[in-house]
């Protein structure tokens, strides 16, 4: 994710400066990749007016090659919503090796690269060899990266995170996927007394 101050008073009225605006690739680059979607977050300080709020939908209708979807974040991450509630476009990535989509949120952590991801959870799985006869515990889980490409091989999986948004997350993921061989639990694993 990248951050910084945009201002731009020929896309956003000038009464507002967005302090941070996050940008959430899937695909690949935002502008690079013929198939990428691009998830704009914008953090603002001040509600935005509904011509604010045009000129946001007027700006990825401009540019329809990329796909853009405007998230708004009045205040803290738990305020992120879509612009157009009716935006039916979900966020996603696939483990394709193992027959795995993973949707997730604007919010929640994901690795940024979704082709080193794929080679990272391969190779992670070939050098684990893990099967049927074995039971795996996938410590700081999150939305199940690991845990459901393992729950296809594995006997049983639990994921443990301490995010109640990723363990829920990860539970929505391993249901999607058919997956009956995983459990989740919440615990902080970092904190005093862990």
């Amino acid at each position: 994710m990248q951050q910084g101050t945009f201002r731009d008073d020929h896309f956003v009225s000038g009464r507002v400066e967005i302090p941070a605006a996050g940008i959430v690739y899937e695909g690949g680059w935002l502008m690079s990749h013929p198939n990428g979607r691009g998830r704009l977050v914008l953090r603002h300080l001040q509600p935005l007016e509904d011509g604010d709020k045009q000129k946001l939908r007027d700006f990825a209708a401009a540019h329809p090659s990329v796909n853009i979807q405007w998230w708004l974040q009045p205040e803290g991450p738990d305020t992120v919503q879509l612009l157009d509630a009716d935006d039916t476009r979900h966020l996603s990535y696939a483990l394709d090796e193992f027959g795995v989509i993973m949707p997730f949120k604007p919010t929640d952590f994901t690795q940024v690269n979704p082709h080193i991801n794929r080679v990272l959870v391969s190779r992670a799985l070939r050098l684990l060899a893990v099967d049927k006869r074995e039971r795996v515990i996938d410590w700081f889980c999150g939305l199940g990266n690991f845990t459901l490409p393992l729950a296809k091989r594995a006997g049983e999986v639990t994921g443990i995170e301490a995010a109640r948004p990723a363990i829920e997350r990860a539970r929505q993921n391993a249901a999607a996927a058919g997956l009956t061989n995983t459990r989740f639990i919440e615990a902080d694993l970092g904190g005093a007394g862990a």
